[in-house]
């Protein structure tokens, strides 16, 4: 009787092997927060100096890759660059 207990319970739990864990992804990461933080100040951003922050901060993309991405001339992605960097700076209060 205790050996078909032990049988029952065996089959019924399920125990991962250590790789298991160790290949996880944890739920909670800290890019979303950052991506909110980021978002919010970007209300006053174009749609391509937005794009140039995030391109930058989340992906870490350079310039060039961000040009070569959008299909446009580092020069264009440089004055994204300076566009956005101005408006955020008046936005956070720094002069």
């Amino acid at each position: 009787m205790e050996l078909t207990r032990e049988t029952k319970e065996s089959e019924r739990t399920f125990y991962p092997e250590n790789e298991f864990w160790d290949n996880t992804v944890a739920p909670y990461t800290e890019e979303p927060l950052v991506e909110d933080i980021l978002l919010q100040h970007c209300q006053t951003l174009t749609p391509n100096q937005r794009k140039w922050l995030l391109l930058t901060v989340l992906e870490g993309l350079s310039i060039s890759e961000i040009a070569e991405k959008e299909k446009v001339s580092p020069s264009a992605v440089k004055s994204w660059r300076k566009g956005a960097r101005d408006k955020l700076k008046l936005s956070m209060g720094h002069n």
